[in-house]
């Protein structure tokens, strides 16, 4: 009779060992680590219509961004090794530029009517947004130091001397 008893026990004590809720209160560090600080992505898959409300309308007379931070859109493919390669990238730049700049993705292979209006022919191609000001497109992949620089002069309009 005992042997079950102690299995339970010690199973009990294995679960309160590993679970934060176990009769005692929570920690003021474990409080802290289910509070959700930012609930958006870093990088946001989007589609033609969330272009045209988060980015702005290209289908427009004139260009007007609809964003509050200048933006980077990724343009890629899921079958594209050059996508693949600066993903990881954009992400970090992403990171590191929290707060200052928004980087979306749209799948060209999904949305071939927004790839069509902004003739992109090649992937990777990124476009980077101002808040104010015509867009900029570049096409293909390359090293974070060279978005890095793209990011400065066209989005946060900082010259080399001031970096």
């Amino acid at each position: 009779m005992k042997k079950p008893f102690l299995l339970v026990a010690l199973t009990l004590a294995t679960l309160c060992g590993v679970s934060a809720s176990c009769g005692n209160k929570p920690t003021a560090e474990a409080a802290t680590d289910s509070v959700v600080v930012d609930t958006l992505p870093l990088v946001r898959a989007i589609d033609s219509a969330e272009f045209v409300r988060l980015v702005g309308d290209p289908a427009a007379e004139t260009w007007k961004t609809a964003s509050d931070l200048p933006c980077i859109v990724d343009f890629y493919a899921d079958w594209c090794g050059p996508c693949r390669m600066i993903a990881p990238i954009l992400l970090e730049l992403a990171e590191e530029h929290k707060g200052l700049i928004r980087v979306y993705k749209v799948n060209t292979d999904h949305n071939p009517g927004l790839a069509q209006q902004f003739q992109i022919s090649g992937i990777p191609a990124v476009l980077y947004v101002p808040t104010e000001g015509q867009p900029t497109m570049t096409v293909g992949s390359r090293p974070k130091e060279m978005f890095q620089q793209e990011i400065d002069s066209l989005l946060l309009q900082k010259t080399p001397s001031a970096q």
